[in-house]
């Protein structure tokens, strides 16, 4: 990655450090997707039981199932998900891998999940998640913001993510700037269209603010 200068490397200090490159973003993030799959149940097994985590504590266990197939089903046109039972199983065992006693650890609450994350050897969801839902949230920020009237053709929508998506990446209001992707934005507004977001009508306005206060509660978590 060096070599092709999508990454720069730093020798001059007392370690070296590695930076992905001016410009080099979304190429790096292909190279990220590649072994995405290997991440990917880990990191929302981290996100379902933080939620989890908010509950009262005989609502736990079934609030971490829950949570686990809200992120599924948030991330379903970006990633290729086994049935849900099959899907809460691996999952579970994947916890059950980094952490046996995660279910034990979810019963102490917040802190125990924070202490159990701090614990981990490494974090998945934020590294791996953030730039989806950060593209995500720019979609539900524009939908949001026509809430008025009908969403317009989904050309214009890509074009007003793209833009809005610029805008909160000047402001730093975003920590990827992969995130500010036409790919990330047609996947979330095929995701807005399969739940109702795009259509007119008082039940659609009330959709969308539900959507943009969902990803909102997925961003403050990771």
């Amino acid at each position: 990655l060096v070599a092709q200068g999508v990454v720069l490397a730093h020798h001059d200090g007392r370690e070296t450090v590695h930076g992905v490159a001016p410009g080099q973003h979304l190429a790096a993030a292909y190279y990220r997707n590649t072994i995405a799959h290997f991440f990917l149940i880990a990191a929302i097994g981290e996100l379902a039981l933080l939620q989890a985590a908010e509950q009262a504590p005989a609502a736990r266990l079934r609030a971490f199932d829950e949570a686990a197939l809200e992120l599924r089903s948030l991330l379903e046109f970006d990633f290729f998900f086994r049935d849900r039972a099959a899907f809460l199983a691996a999952v579970r065992s994947e916890l059950a891998l980094l952490a046996p006693d995660w279910q034990g650890r979810l019963g102490d609450g917040e802190d125990g999940v924070q202490a159990l994350l701090g614990e981990l050897p490494t974090l998945a969801s934020d590294m791996l998640l953030r730039p989806f839902f950060e593209a995500y949230g720019i979609v539900a920020d524009v939908l949001v913001a026509h809430a008025d009237r009908a969403a317009p053709p989904a050309a214009q929508l890509s074009d007003a993510c793209a833009g809005l998506g610029g805008q909160y990446l000047l402001q730093r209001r975003l920590d990827y700037p992969e995130s500010v992707s036409l790919h990330l934005f047609a996947t979330g507004l095929e995701l807005a269209r399969r739940r109702g977001l795009l259509a007119p009508g008082d039940s659609a306005l009330r959709l969308r603010a539900e959507f943009a206060a969902q990803i909102r509660g997925v961003l403050r978590r990771l």
